[in-house]
């Protein structure tokens, strides 16, 4: 997947892909900071499960 962002107001602004979709209740979701942190979490029946919390990537070129 390539994108551009094309604006952005701060560090904790977040951006997100989600990925293997199967309705409103059931997806996964990563999500990127304005800072490069980024995140996965897991919606499974409407109920948020934390795969991997906040972490700062190790790329800098990541930060949005």
């Amino acid at each position: 997947v390539n994108a551009t962002i094309t604006a952005a107001t701060g560090d904790f602004t977040e951006y997100g892909i989600m990925f293997r979709y199967r309705d409103e209740n059931n997806y996964y979701m990563f999500k990127l900071r304005g800072d490069g942190s980024y995140d996965v979490e897991l919606f499974k029946d409407g109920k948020l499960d934390v795969i991997s919390a906040w972490q700062r990537s190790p790329r800098p070129e990541f930060a949005i």
